[in-house]
């Protein structure tokens, strides 16, 4: 890659020419270190009124013992997942193609 034109690491990365040149000018200017994915600040994200933690919290469950859910699977799928956030935090989920969202 050392010696590479612009106009090819454009095409074997994908992104356009002025993202090849901001990556190189912040290269020269700091190093590889700018170039690290920074932690994202603020609000931590949220799927209806839990965080990413709390959800981790419930799916370190099954769903069996959920009695709302009325199911004997040890394994979580989606439409359990829309069930609980239905039953459970009054959330209505719609599954569309391109993922879920909330309504």
């Amino acid at each position: 890659m050392a010696g590479d034109t612009v106009p090819k690491l454009t095409e074997q990365f994908d992104v356009c020419p002025a993202t090849v040149r901001n990556y190189i000018k912040a290269y020269n200017t700091g190093g590889i270190e700018p170039l690290r994915p920074k932690k994202q600040s603020g609000r931590p994200p949220k799927v209806g009124q839990l965080t990413k933690e709390n959800w981790d919290q419930i799916l370190q469950k099954t769903p069996n013992p959920y009695d709302k859910l009325d199911t004997e699977s040890r394994q979580w799928t989606l439409e359990l997942l829309v069930s609980y956030a239905k039953e459970y935090l009054d959330e209505d989920v719609d599954i569309e193609p391109g993922g879920a969202s909330l309504e």
